[in-house]
C-alpha cells in the first residue's frame, strides 16, 4: 500500500526542480541578451559620439587661459544654435513689447551668447530648493497682562553645539551675531532686544541659526518680533483719502534677461496675473542701472540723487560678496511666484520688484553680452485693481507708456515721492517721475549717468575696429593705472625709506586689449577698451582725448575691473586700491613695526626683502606685444623707458636705485607728432620708482613722424636708515 504512492512523489518533486533550474537559466539567458544589447547600443552605436565627447573635453581641458575657453564655448554655441528657432528667451510678461515707441533701443543678442547664456545657467532641479532646515526654536505667546513674551524650545537644534542670534545693526545694516550654548540665553536676548530697544533702532524681526561644526548655518529660522507700538497724537478730523502701501522687494544683481532666464516659475506667475486677474503687471524694459554697485542706487532710490554734494568717509564696508555661478537665485523661484501672487490679491498694495545692477562677477559678465546685462537690472510693478482706480486712469497710462522708455531709479525715486506726496499730509517738491510723459527721445546723457557706467542703448557708441591709434590709448590708460597703484603705495608706506614703488600689486603688465568702442562729442573723442593683463585679469577703461594741433590732452575717466578681484583683497597693500591690485602668486606684503623693513610672506614662510630692492621693469617683457627699450642715462639707476608703436611711442622714467631721488625735467621736440600732456615736464622718482610720462601719436597718417628727447635731471642721496 506504501510502494505505489512512493513513485509519484518522487516524479512530481523531480518535476519542480527542473521547472526551477528552466526558469533560472530563462533568466540567465535574457540577462545576457539585454546585457550584449546594451553593450552595443552604448559602445559600438555610440562609440563616435562618446569619442566626439572625450576629443571635445580634451581640447577643453587643454584651454588653460579664460579668453581661450570663452571663444571655444561661443564657437560651440554658433555650432549648436543653428536650428530652426530662437535659443533666446522671451523677455517680456505681455504679449506685445512696448520698445516701439522710444527712440532706444537694446543691441541684438547674438544667438551664439543666448546658447552660451544657456549652456552656463542652465535651470538645476537641485537650486529649486535650499539646503538649510527651517526651524521654530522660539515662539511669541503673551502675558497674563498681555505682554509679548519670547519662549524658545530645546529639540528644535538637536545636538548643535552653538545657537546664534543675528539682529541688524541700525548704523549699517549689517547682521550682527551672538553666540550661546544655552537656550536661557537665548530667551534672555531676545526679550531684552524686544523691551528696552529703542524705537529709533528696533527691527521687528531677528535670525535664529542652529550652528553644528561640521555643517554651520544648517538649520535657521526668521524669528518674526512683536511690533514696537509708536505713540502718535490723535488727528482732530478724520481723513477721507484712500492710503496706498507700497512694497518693494530688491533683488541684488539679477539683470533682466537673467530674472527671466532663471525664474521661469515666476515669469509664469507674472504673466498669468496680466492675463487671468484683474491685477496689471507692468515690465519696465529699458530700466537703466545707475552704476555696478549696490550702495549708489540704493543711494539714488531713497535721496534721488546720483552722487553725493561732497565726499565724505563711507562707514559701510564694501565687500565682494556677489555669487559666481548666477544660480543660487534659481532656489528662490518657487517662494517668489507664490509671493507674487499673494501680492496681486492685496487690493490695497503697489508692489514693486526690482535690482540695483546685473551680476557684475563669474564667466558671464566678461562677455559683451554680459557687460550689457551688468547695467540692465529687472523693474517690476504688480498693482491691483483697487491701487489702479486710487492712482487714476491718467497715471496708469503713463505707467504703461513708460515701460517702453529708457528710466532709472532716479525716476523711481521721483514715482515714490509723487505717491507720497498725493496720498500723504507732506508738501513734496512735484516731480511725478513715471507718472509723467518720459520722452521718446531720451538718452542715457539725459539720465546723467557716472561715466564708468556703459549705456545700453544700441549704437551710443560704436563699437571698431584696433588700429594703431588705440595702441597708445591702451598704453596711455596702463600707465595711468600704474602711476595710481604706485602713488597709493607709497603715500602709505610705513617704513622709512621704500625699496620699490610697488609692493604685493605687482605692476601691471599689458598683454591684450580688445572690445573697442568710440563716441564723438563735438571735439572730445571717448574710447573705452578692455585691457587684459597678467593672470588673465581684465579692466575696462575709458580714455577721452581732445582733438588738438599738438596737445591730445588725455585723460583717463574711469576704470573698471571686470575680473574678480575678491581674492586679492588679503594681500593688497595698504591704502591701495583693491581693485586695482593682481598681487603675486602666494605672495603677501607686510611691514614689520620694530624694524621698519619690508618684509614677504611666500606660502607662509617670512621672508626679508632683498637690498637693494630694484625695479622689476626689466622682466616685464613685451608690453602690448612691443618691447621696452631703456636708455641709461645715470649710473645705471636712472633709465629713460620707450615703446614704439607703428603711429607713436610712450616714455616712463625709471629709478632702479634705493638710495637716491632724481629729480627730471623732460622735453620733446616733434614732427607731425602730438602728445598726451604738456611740456616740458617736471617729475620726481623717489627710490625704485616707475613713473609714466606721456604717450605721442602721429598727427598726420599720409606723412612721416619723427621725435627726440631732452632730459635734465638732478639726484641727491637717501640716508641709509
Amino acid at each position: 500500500m506504501f510502494r505505489p504512492c512512493f513513485l509519484p512523489a518522487v516524479f512530481f518533486s523531480t518535476f519542480r526542480h527542473a521547472k526551477k533550474s528552466f526558469l533560472f537559466f530563462f533568466l540567465l539567458l535574457a540577462f545576457v541578451v539585454a546585457t550584449v544589447l546594451i553593450y552595443q547600443i552604448l559602445f559600438l552605436e555610440g562609440s563616435d559620439h562618446l569619442a566626439q565627447h572625450s576629443e571635445s573635453r580634451q581640447r577643453w581641458n587643454s584651454l588653460e587661459e579664460w579668453q581661450k575657453k570663452l571663444r571655444y564655448k561661443l564657437k560651440q554655441g554658433k555650432l549648436t544654435s543653428n536650428k530652426t528657432f530662437s535659443l533666446c528667451p522671451s523677455l517680456s510678461v505681455k504679449k506685445v513689447s512696448s520698445l516701439t515707441s522710444s527712440s532706444c533701443r537694446l543691441p541684438k543678442v547674438r544667438q551664439e551668447a543666448c546658447a552660451l547664456a544657456k549652456s552656463v545657467f542652465s535651470t538645476d532641479p537641485r537650486n529649486q530648493t535650499c539646503n538649510s532646515t527651517q526651524i521654530n526654536s522660539c515662539k511669541v505667546k503673551k502675558t497674563a497682562w498681555g505682554l509679548p513674551k519670547i519662549e524658545c524650545h530645546t529639540t528644535s537644534c538637536g545636538s548643535s553645539d552653538i545657537i546664534s542670534v543675528g539682529f541688524i545693526d541700525p548704523e549699517d545694516g549689517s547682521v550682527s551675531w551672538k553666540h550661546f550654548s544655552f537656550l536661557q540665553d537665548v530667551e534672555k536676548t531676545l526679550n531684552n532686544y524686544v523691551q528696552t530697544t529703542p524705537t529709533d533702532a528696533y527691527f521687528p524681526f531677528a535670525f535664529l541659526r542652529c550652528d553644528e561644526f561640521w555643517n554651520p548655518t544648517a538649520k535657521t529660522q526668521l524669528f518674526i518680533l512683536p511690533p514696537r507700538s509708536v505713540s502718535a497724537e490723535k488727528p482732530r478730523w478724520k481723513s477721507n483719502k484712500k492710503l496706498i502701501n507700497v512694497n518693494i522687494i530688491l533683488i541684488d544683481s539679477v539683470s533682466r534677461p537673467h530674472f527671466y532666464r532663471s525664474l521661469p516659475q515666476t515669469v509664469k506667475a507674472l504673466r498669468s496675473i496680466n492675463s487671468n486677474s484683474s491685477s496689471l503687471v507692468l515690465d519696465f524694459e529699458l530700466f537703466h542701472a545707475i552704476k555696478q554697485r549696490t550702495f549708489e542706487s540704493i543711494n539714488a532710490l531713497f535721496s534721488g540723487e546720483l552722487s553725493d554734494a561732497k565726499e565724505f568717509i563711507n562707514p559701510v564696508p564694501v565687500k565682494a560678496g556677489h555669487e559666481k555661478s548666477g544660480r543660487r537665485i534659481q532656489s528662490l523661484d518657487s517662494a517668489l511666484s507664490n509671493f507674487v501672487n499673494m501680492l496681486a490679491s492685496h487690493p490695497n498694495t503697489l508692489s514693486i520688484v526690482l535690482s540695483d545692477h546685473g551680476n557684475t562677477y563669474g564667466f558671464y559678465p566678461q562677455t559683451m553680452e554680459g557687460r550689457f546685462e551688468v547695467f540692465q537690472p529687472h523693474l517690476f510693478m504688480i498693482i491691483p485693481k483697487r491701487v489702479q482706480n486710487l492712482l487714476g486712469r491718467n497715471k496708469i497710462r503713463m505707467l504703461k507708456q513708460n515701460q517702453g522708455r529708457l528710466v532709472s531709479i532716479v525716476d523711481l525715486h521721483h514715482t515714490l515721492m509723487a505717491i507720497a506726496e498725493e496720498f500723504g499730509d507732506e508738501q513734496l517738491p512735484q516731480n511725478l517721475g513715471l507718472f509723467r510723459q518720459i520722452p521718446s527721445n531720451r538718452t542715457c546723457d539725459d539720465l546723467g549717468l557716472p561715466k564708468s557706467t556703459l549705456c545700453i542703448c544700441q549704437g551710443w557708441v560704436t563699437k571698431v575696429n584696433r588700429n594703431s591709434f588705440h595702441f597708445i590709448i591702451a598704453e596711455f590708460a596702463l600707465g595711468q593705472l600704474n602711476n595710481k597703484i604706485q602713488s597709493q603705495f607709497l603715500e602709505n608706506f610705513q617704513a622709512k625709506r621704500p625699496h620699490s614703488g610697488f609692493g604685493s600689486c605687482q605692476r601691471l603688465r599689458g598683454e591684450a586689449f580688445d572690445n573697442i568702442e568710440e563716441k564723438w562729442l563735438g571735439e572730445v573723442l571717448t574710447v573705452t577698451l578692455d585691457i587684459f593683463v597678467q593672470r588673465q585679469e581684465i579692466f575696462s577703461v575709458t580714455v577721452q582725448v581732445t582733438s588738438g594741433s599738438v596737445l591730445m590732452d588725455m585723460k583717463l575717466t574711469q576704470f573698471t575691473r571686470v575680473s574678480s578681484y575678491g581674492s586679492y583683497q588679503t594681500c593688497t597693500d595698504k591704502g591701495v586700491d583693491p581693485r586695482l591690485c593682481v598681487c603675486k602668486d602666494g605672495l603677501s606684503i607686510y611691514y614689520s613695526a620694530t624694524t621698519g623693513n619690508l618684509l614677504f610672506t611666500e606660502n607662509g614662510n617670512h621672508l626679508k626683502a632683498k637690498e637693494p630692492q630694484t625695479t622689476m621693469w626689466q622682466h616685464d617683457g613685451d608690453v602690448f606685444h612691443s618691447v621696452t627699450k631703456a636708455d641709461n642715462l645715470h649710473e645705471s639707476c636712472l633709465f629713460m623707458l620707450l615703446r614704439e608703436h607703428k603711429s607713436g611711442v610712450v616714455l616712463e622714467a625709471a629709478n632702479s636705485c634705493s638710495f637716491v631721488t632724481y629729480t627730471i625735467d623732460l622735453d620733446l621736440s616733434l614732427s607731425n607728432m602730438r602728445i598726451s600732456e604738456r611740456v616740458p615736464l617736471h617729475k620726481e622718482l623717489g627710490p625704485g620708482v616707475i613713473h609714466f610720462l606721456l604717450a605721442i601719436n602721429q598727427l598726420d597718417p599720409n606723412i612721416n613722424w619723427s621725435w627726440k628727447y631732452t632730459v635734465n635731471f638732478s639726484w641727491k642721496m637717501v640716508p641709509v636708515n
